[in-house]
This record gives C-alpha cells, structure tokens and sequence, in this order.
C-alpha cells in the first residue's frame, strides 16, 4: 500500500499490524488525523499498548483489506497502559 496522509485518514479508527523484529509485532490503532495549515498532509495519531513498544523509526505495517507499506513513527507519550505515536506527513 501507498501509505499517505489521506489513506492514514480514511482508516482513522482502524488498527495497523506493525512489526519491528521476525518475532516482535504489535497493533496501533490510527486515533486520528489533523490536516497541516493551509497545505497538504498533517499529523497522524497512533496509539497502542506500552509493550511491546516501538522507538523512533520506520517499520513494516500491514493493514487488514490495504496490505503492506512502510511507516515512519515517533513516540510521544506514554501513560504505563497505553504509548501513543506520531506520524507527520508534509
């Protein structure tokens, strides 16, 4: 899949397969969308549990019905239960 701001979008609520090693893999549900100011693209939300967690880098994904694609992620919080991750797009 081409994973872009807008297909990041139209799945805000939906989880991705994310996967950092043969045998560490996770789910992040997309949170949500915001659109940059005036321009395309924006930030995406994801959010996931705190382990296994994911640093700073881009991983393999997979949805459900749109396949495989890459993406890359920053982590932004953490709250013991639950790690949220970023995903801006320009």
């Amino acid at each position: 899949m081409d994973v872009s701001f807008d297909l990041l979008t139209d799945l805000v609520g939906e989880d991705l397969e994310i996967t950092a090693a043969e045998d560490v893999t996770g789910t992040l549900r997309i949170a949500r969308a915001t659109p940059n100011e005036g321009g395309t693209g924006g930030t995406v939300v994801l959010v996931g549990p705190s382990d296994p967690a994911f640093g700073q880098g881009t991983y393999p994904i997979r949805h459900a019905e749109h396949g495989e694609g890459v993406l890359f992620i920053v982590p932004v919080g953490d709250d013991g239960t639950q790690r949220t991750y970023e995903a801006v797009f320009g």
